[in-house]
């Protein structure tokens, strides 16, 4: 069953490995772009005003991606820390 509670790690660990994995594709992709960006500028071929304006652009996309990361690793050691609490209740309680 896919809501199995006994599964609830094992999905946690698959959900972190695919947000890593996309994450990774995204940082690949911008920083393919940024060299490319650089070059275009360099060799002339664009307006060095537009690329600081893509470049800048670029910038945000990748402090969005930072702070949605270290949104899910709080919220992931915030369940941690629960779980724990929970343990340390159950045996002061037992």
């Amino acid at each position: 069953m896919a809501h199995d509670p006994a599964r609830r790690e094992e999905r946690r660990r698959n959900a972190r490995k695919a947000g890593r994995a996309r994450s990774r594709g995204e940082l690949k992709d911008v920083k393919a772009w940024l060299l490319k960006l650089a070059s275009d500028v360099e060799e002339g071929r664009l307006d060095p005003r537009v690329g600081s304006i893509v470049s800048q652009i670029l910038n945000v996309f990748l402090r969005s991606v930072e702070v949605e990361r270290k949104i899910k690793e709080t919220e992931e050691l915030e369940e941690r820390l629960e779980a724990l609490e929970g343990v340390l209740k159950r045996r002061k309680a037992g």
